[in-house]
């Protein structure tokens, strides 16, 4: 479930942006709250519905982690349907 407040003490959260490939642009859209224990494919049809994209519009998931991970290094997420 992602939402536009925290709902408790579990919930993170979640910054999405967009690369434009084509643009060579990276734009934020929004931000969402989701539980910790959360699949990453439960924000496909909130990030579709954002866009407004098509529900069966495949994306391309990354997480960026600065705290963890060498400034700006990106990892490829996997999700399923």
């Amino acid at each position: 479930m992602c939402m536009m407040q925290a709902l408790d003490s579990n919930s993170i959260m979640v910054f999405l942006k967009h690369f434009s490939v084509s643009e060579q642009t990276l734009k934020g859209v929004s931000k969402v709250y989701v539980q910790r224990n959360s699949k990453v494919g439960e924000l496909v049809g909130t990030i579709n519905a954002l866009m407004a994209w098509q529900a069966t519009t495949p994306l391309r998931l990354y997480e960026v982690r600065f705290r963890f991970l060498p400034r700006g290094l990106s990892l490829k997420m996997r999700h399923r349907k």
